[in-house]
């Protein structure tokens, strides 16, 4: 494993992997390993985290308000607004979602995640500039259920994006693997792991389109990058946009937003389907481009 970590971030040592895999600072599907000579294979989920750990008695609750949107005894749902860090990272020590989560839900989700101090709960993560749906679980149970329908791609996401120019794809297939110099992006890479995004246009005024977007896999930045690579990159996206295009509106953040998911309840096999509304800002953007208040509905 360490060596795998070295050949995708070469930025650091193999020691210093090392002594983070030692100290419990690298998750595999989900789980703590803590030995370098573990074995990946294709389709593993490797999570390393880089800042010195926090014990879980220094995350202090913080009484962030949480719009819930669906709650039960395994999870909650949120809707995460932009410009807000899912779980403390460097650069990101306060303020985040697991801050928010530690106040709701209080000591028990310390005792059920001892093992994960830095991101109880957190099934999944959305951007920071990335607004909707989240899932957080509340149970070890949970997190293990829940990452099982993501890992079976049994657990159904949409997203609403405003995109430049209009997408000619209906489905893009591509690997997807870190950037060669830069380390923070993510590029297409005809050896990265596979992502699968299908992409279906919901009006186009000439200059922009609105679009629908359903991520059949789970990578890191997939749909930014997606949307760049067939060459409609997202509206205000910073990393992977039209510079030129997102200074003209102004903006500064993708214009996404994770609208809908739904799957089946793992325990009473309830069918579960969940929306959320467009931010004001990018409501805004569609009312005036589009000028039609259904679209906003679809």
């Amino acid at each position: 494993m360490d060596k795998y970590l070295v050949s995708q971030h070469a930025e650091y040592s193999r020691a210093f992997y090392q002594q983070h895999i030692a100290s419990g600072r690298v998750i595999v599907n989900e789980k703590v390993q803590k030995k370098p000579s573990v074995l990946l294979f294709s389709g593993d989920r490797v999570s390393v985290y880089l800042e010195e750990k926090e014990e879980l008695s220094e995350l202090l609750p913080e009484p962030i308000p949480l719009n819930k949107v669906y709650e039960d005894d395994m999870i909650l749902v949120i809707d995460k607004p932009r410009d807000m860090v899912v779980h403390p990272a460097p650069g990101h020590s306060k303020g985040t979602i697991v801050h928010a989560l530690l106040h709701e839900i209080g000591e028990r989700l310390k005792q059920e995640f001892p093992e994960e101090p830095w991101r109880p709960g957190i099934i999944h993560r959305l951007d920071k500039d990335t607004s909707g749906l989240l899932i957080t679980a509340k149970t070890r149970q949970a997190k293990t259920l829940y990452s099982e329908l993501f890992a079976k791609k049994q657990l159904k996401k949409s997203y609403i994006a405003i995109c430049i120019g209009r997408p000619s794809a209906t489905e893009i297939r591509t690997g997807l693997a870190r950037h060669q110099t830069k380390r923070k992006e993510m590029a297409v890479c005809p050896t990265g792991k596979e992502a699968i995004t299908h992409c279906k246009v919901l009006d186009f005024n000439g200059k922009l389109s609105l679009v629908l977007l359903l991520p059949e896999t789970g990578r890191t930045h997939q749909l930014r990058v997606h949307m760049r690579h067939i060459g409609t990159p997202i509206l205000g996206d910073p990393v992977y946009g039209f510079a030129a295009v997102n200074a003209s509106y102004g903006l500064d953040k993708q214009q996404l937003h994770a609208y809908s998911l739904d799957f089946v309840h793992p325990l009473n096999q309830q069918r579960v389907t969940l929306t959320t509304p467009l931010p004001s800002d990018m409501t805004s953007i569609i009312m005036k481009e589009f000028q039609n208040d259904k679209l906003i509905l679809k």
